[in-house]
């Protein structure tokens, strides 16, 4: 008799454990199709929140490179970096970084920005760099850049769509801070045109710069910034 109970209780586990099998793998089943039913998110063009991943590059601005005037030409030959052909032992050279001072624009954006968040707001965009841990603001209401602003190392930005792309004007930079890491030029004065356009997952986005005291023409950078 009581081989028989154990024998019963035996293939009743069996089934219980069986049927709690197969319910897990309906029920895991049932979840994939609709996994595969749900619509991908909206696509907003004119969305650039979120964190952007780029690399570190020690070119400079040269798509195309830059051409000088002769003031340009003395003032560039003036600075010693530590990258690019120009190269020297940082000991040997005069780079701004090496008195821990901020970067500066657009260089910030080229050659150290391995991580930019944008954060969209009513009246202006931010953006956060994780290299050197700085921020700026991109005011979109409406407003002009300052006339006579004081100088300052990321100087005052406007932003606005031209269509789908986000182009962002910069002016009042501090002159002591370099356009980019192989030591190109910037003088007070100087404006930067910053351009950037959300692909699916990809922000392709452009540094450009231009200084008719020590430029003879515009130049920039390009770069692109894959969504994390």
């Amino acid at each position: 008799m009581t081989h028989r109970v154990l024998k019963s209780t035996s293939i009743a586990s069996v089934v219980v454990i069986l049927m709690t099998a197969m319910l897990f793998a309906q029920q895991r089943g049932q979840a994939r199709r609709g996994d595969a039913a749900t619509p991908a998110p909206h696509h907003d063009p004119h969305d650039l929140s979120g964190i952007w991943l780029g690399r570190v590059v020690t070119s400079g601005l040269n798509d195309p490179a830059p051409v000088y005037t002769a003031a340009g030409k003395a003032a560039f030959d003036m600075n010693k970096p530590s990258f690019g052909p120009r190269a020297v032992a940082p000991a040997l050279g005069n780079d701004p970084l090496g008195g821990a001072n901020p970067v500066g624009i657009p260089r910030a954006l080229i050659n150290h920005a391995t991580k930019i968040q944008f954060i969209q707001l009513p009246d202006k965009m931010v953006q956060l760099v994780e290299w050197n841990r700085f921020w700026r603001e991109i005011f979109t209401d409406g407003r002009p850049l300052p006339e006579d602003p004081d100088l300052a190392w990321y100087g005052y930005s406007v932003g606005k769509w031209e269509g789908d792309e986000f182009v962002v004007t910069t002016s009042g930079l501090d002159p002591r801070a370099w356009a980019d890491g192989v030591g190109t030029t910037k003088r007070h004065g100087s404006q930067i045109l910053f351009k950037a356009g959300r692909w699916r997952v990809r922000v392709p986005a452009s540094a450009g710069y231009a200084d008719r005291a020590f430029h003879r023409r515009h130049f920039r950078s390009d770069r692109r910034r894959k969504f994390q």
